[in-house]
């Protein structure tokens, strides 16, 4: 970010600093245990409890939180600017994703934690000699209950804003993340289905209908001050597949990649998490996403010490 022009816009907008005004994304202390059973599922399948979870292990350092208010941030083309609820999950510090009046050239929050393997090994197909840190990271087992002979399509609706473009757009130091199902098959797709969503694949340049500038080196200037992320991305659902009945590993995860420096957010959806047949190919791509479940009793808490990125471990 450009210090003098974003301080400047900060102190213009106080109404909308997270400290003030009627514009403020609350944070609260709930787990991603409580996200999970409480919160990810739409409604239909809270109350059916055809979405389980179970084995869940998260990142227990500050790096994620669940939210509340987001769409008291404002509308981009008559349609909400953030997410209203949900999870956001960071390489850095979640608060950040929100301007607070003391911004920088980029805010970077360095928690001299290990990165995470699978997402390297996958960062790694096209770029061998990337890696990780400082990765934040959400995982379980989770299954979709039901009589069909159909397979199941698991769905939600996320998005992805980061302090890195501009400045490191197609830059083997841009932040990555993924949705992994069933290990290798990453949910984080372009409405097309085969292109990851990243910082190379959305900004100003590439695919640019799906990216919201932020940054006072685009011709579009600083549109939302009230936002640290120099850019953003309107709303996308993550798919994918799986047999009814059958417990399946997934991870949400995102990391530093390359170094240590400058912060990226993915905020999932809460209520959003949905789970029917697949009765055929996805819909036609459109910028508007999706939905997905969950359910069961809660497990037990167990802490791993000894780890700079201690995990809590549940089940």
């Amino acid at each position: 970010m450009h210090f003098s022009f974003k301080s400047l816009a900060a102190i213009i907008t106080a109404a909308n600093s997270i400290h003030g005004g009627t514009a403020q994304l609350q944070f609260t202390d709930e787990s991603a245990e409580d996200f999970l059973f409480n919160h990810f599922r739409s409604d239909d399948d809270l109350a059916a409890s055809n979405i389980q979870f179970r084995k869940i292990v998260a990142s227990s350092h500050e790096c994620l939180k669940h939210f509340t208010n987001g769409h008291e941030l404002g509308t981009h083309n008559d349609m909400p600017l953030v997410l209203d609820s949900g999870l956001i999950l960071s390489s850095g510090n979640p608060y950040d994703f929100i301007s607070r009046g003391h911004h920088s050239s980029g805010s970077s929050t360095d928690w001299h934690g290990e990165g995470d393997y699978e997402l390297m090994d996958y960062l790694q197909r096209a770029n061998p000699y990337v890696y990780t840190m400082d990765a934040c990271k959400v995982q379980f087992e989770i299954r979709c209950k039901g009589n069909s002979k159909q397979r199941a399509r698991l769905s939600f609706n996320y998005m992805f804003g980061s302090e890195e473009y501009y400045e490191y757009d197609n830059s083997p130091y841009a932040d990555s993340f993924a949705f992994f199902l069933d290990g290798e098959n990453n949910m984080a797709k372009l409405p097309d289905g085969v292109t990851n969503v990243s910082i190379d694949t959305v900004n100003s340049n590439v695919n640019k209908e799906y990216f919201i500038a932020n940054d006072m080196s685009d011709s579009m200037g600083m549109q939302y001050p009230q936002i640290e992320a120099d850019g953003f991305t309107t709303l996308f659902t993550a798919e994918g597949n799986l047999d009814f009945n059958e417990w399946i590993p997934m991870k949400i995860v995102i990391a530093d990649v390359g170094d240590r420096f400058i912060d990226s957010w993915i905020l999932i959806e809460g209520g959003s998490l949905s789970c029917v047949d697949d009765v055929g190919p996805s819909k036609v791509p459109t910028s508007k996403p999706t939905t997905m479940k969950s359910s069961t009793t809660l497990p037990t808490v167990q802490r791993i010490p000894n780890s700079p990125v201690s995990h809590l471990l549940f089940g």
